[in-house]
């Protein structure tokens, strides 16, 4: 993070937090960014995450049900919530000026076609069903 912060002409210090979801191993290590930073995500990531010893780390200190935009450091960073997928609380983080789009865990296989069923898929290479759209 020194590198690049130095090679952008920009501040390393973490001043937001970004929950993609409640995920033990996406927000379970927050504790350790201090207690100086702002946290944001889903309204739903505060009542699944945070603060017990099976989830550790400090709930969402700003949470949105649909959107949000964030504005730090010069950027845009706009969130969203579409319902639930991956977790009940996964959001899409999107980074409108650099055409770019993180939704964290979702894997979404080119190629699947639809079967008999509207709401199967079979993707190449496999014999299972993948339910959803």
């Amino acid at each position: 993070m020194d590198e690049v912060a130095e090679q952008e002409g920009v501040s390393n210090t973490v001043t937001h937090l970004v929950y993609s979801h409640h995920h033990a191993d996406h927000a379970g290590a927050a504790n350790l960014l201090g207690d100086d930073i702002v946290r944001i995500g889903h309204v739903e990531t505060r009542g699944c995450c945070c603060g017990t010893t099976t989830r550790p780390g400090p709930p969402p200190d700003v949470t949105f049900e649909d959107s949000y935009t964030l504005q730090v450091g010069g950027e845009r960073v706009e969130l969203a919530y579409h319902g639930p997928n991956h977790s009940p609380d996964n959001i899409f983080i999107h980074f409108p000026d650099h055409d770019t789009l993180m939704l964290i865990d979702i894997v979404n296989s080119a190629g699947c076609r639809s079967t008999t069923s509207t709401s199967a898929r079979t993707c190449p290479g496999t014999s299972t069903p993948r339910t959803g759209p």
